[in-house]
């Protein structure tokens, strides 16, 4: 199998984000007294902020703006992400084992400033060329835009390239630009990462077959 890049999901995949992210929109969503739980909040992960706050504003808050409500949350997420957010385990070692191999881009539904954050937390950026967010395109995943931006900032193919993913939407996303999705069960169980061409139980599992890959190229 002929690899000559990586495009990697963000949260719930290389950081651990997605408890932070869930907490978050749960404790807002309660102080403007909506009582969801963890189980609600799970079909949103992989999913952008704007569509929460669409559907909430439609359904619960028809008095709430869904650009304040998207601002609430994502403000109250920076804060914390700045001290509590981590990466999975060993996923530095081996991103600083693929670097050597073949550049890294990173393709997310997150915004520019969430992603920030994240990198002050983990110093992520650093194994990054390139670095696709919400602000960078037109469409978000499950659209196959943002992976089709990230393969052709690498200057490749999207079909020369793996994804990993946490999500069905980003796993679609992958798959329809021409990339080889391999999912990881962080987020989701195995029947719905389906889509994916490979399915591991964690991150650290999944990178180990992408280093293999890369050596036996």
């Amino acid at each position: 199998m002929r690899i000559e890049g990586i495009v990697f999901d963000l949260d719930g995949t290389l950081a651990d984000t997605e408890p932070l992210h869930i907490d978050t929109w749960l404790v807002i969503l309660n102080n403007l007294g909506l009582k969801f739980d963890e189980s609600w909040m799970h079909q949103w992960i992989g999913l952008s902020d704007r569509l929460v706050a669409e559907h909430v504003c439609e359904h619960f808050l028809k008095n709430q703006s869904v650009e304040g409500l998207q601002q609430l949350k994502q403000q109250t997420y920076r804060n914390r992400a700045i001290t509590e957010v981590k990466l999975f385990d060993q996923v530095e070692d081996y991103l600083n084992e693929i670097t050597q191999f073949v550049p890294i881009a990173l393709a997310t539904n997150s915004s520019q400033d969430d992603v920030s954050a994240v990198f002050q937390a983990t110093n992520l950026q650093r194994h990054l060329k390139v670095i696709v967010t919400a602000n960078d395109v037109s469409n978000l995943k499950p659209h196959p835009e943002p992976y089709q931006s990230a393969s052709f900032k690498l200057g490749l193919e999207p079909s020369l390239c793996f994804a990993l993913e946490d999500s069905p939407a980003g796993i679609h996303s992958a798959k329809s630009a021409g990339l080889f999705a391999i999912g990881v069960e962080n987020s989701h169980p195995s029947e719905k990462l389906k889509e994916a061409n490979l399915i591991f139980s964690d991150t650290p599992k999944a990178l180990a077959y992408i280093l293999d890959v890369l050596k036996s190229n």
